[in-house]
């Protein structure tokens, strides 16, 4: 899996099973349906489809994959095909204040976050998820296209083990001429 993905990670599997599990396929529409209606208010166009039931029928899941990170291992940042990306932490093998105190800066520590960057009336914004033990089976959902970045660890031998993926909208006759 790894020369299909942009981390500087050695050991990507791909979950082949997974894709195709008919209770994983409807956990993770049912999730996309209540992240999308969270936003529905902000476009037109989003709140048109989510009145469709066609449309959350046409979500599609590609392969999933696992990572496994070793200590200062990282995955640039980068965004993703689909309409929304997730990822699940498996295994977090440190504590956020023990990574924070490895380069202790006062101002912004990053070491071993989940990042996101965004694009806002003060240009460029970085936004941090301190992922430490407390995120195992935690799952976050995010657009697709949003530019994220895992940053490395360093206080711990063991591996970080996530299972990330994409969902893709797949029209049907029903959704063809949205």
């Amino acid at each position: 899996m790894n020369k299909n993905l942009i981390g500087h990670i050695k050991n990507q599997t791909m979950l082949v099973k997974l894709k195709d599990d008919k209770e994983w396929i409807e956990y993770i529409k049912q999730v996309c349906e209540a992240f999308s209606l969270q936003f529905q208010p902000n476009t037109k166009v989003i709140a048109d489809l989510l009145a469709d039931n066609s449309f959350i029928d046409s979500l599609t899941l590609d392969q999933p994959w696992v990572n496994k990170m070793k200590k200062t291992e990282f995955n640039p940042f980068h965004n993703h095909r689909g309409l929304y990306s997730y990822v699940i932490w498996v295994k977090i093998p440190y504590d956020i204040e023990d990574e924070k105190n490895y380069f202790p800066d006062p101002n912004y520590v990053v070491t071993s976050t989940f990042s996101f960057i965004v694009a806002c009336d003060k240009g460029l914004v970085q936004h941090s998820i301190e992922v430490d033990k407390n995120y195992e089976w935690e799952m976050v959902l995010f657009p697709a296209t949003l530019w994220h970045g895992v940053y490395p660890f360093f206080t711990s031998e063991e591996e970080r083990v996530s299972v990330a993926g994409n969902v893709l909208y797949k029209p049907n006759k029903q959704t063809a001429n949205i």
